[in-house]
């Protein structure tokens, strides 16, 4: 991980986990396009009463998109933002 770390803040991931992995496919799963996935751009991580994955991802047409996936205790996921084309909007305006 890189950054500072902040209670309740998100942190950037160096690299995609396995469960950011399948936080992705099943939000791919839910979408009605044709695309591929071309590659995950970037994953922050905010720990709460389990795990919420922000991430950025690009398709094979070239359109990038961004989402934010909850992964509760038991392990199962939840939409808690669809998924938007266009880059994930940093509120912090930070480079992490």
């Amino acid at each position: 991980m890189t950054g500072n770390k902040r209670v309740g803040g998100w942190t950037r991931q160096d690299t995609a986990s396995e469960d950011a992995q399948a936080a992705l496919d099943w939000v791919l799963g839910q979408m009605n396009t044709a695309a591929g996935l071309r590659g995950i751009r970037g994953v922050w991580t905010q720990v709460v009463a389990g795990l919420n994955y922000a991430i950025e991802f690009e398709l094979d047409n070239g359109e990038v998109w961004h989402t934010v996936v909850f992964r509760d205790l038991d392990g199962k996921f939840h939409l808690a933002q669809p998924a938007q084309l266009g880059p994930r909007p940093d509120p912090y305006n930070r480079k992490d």
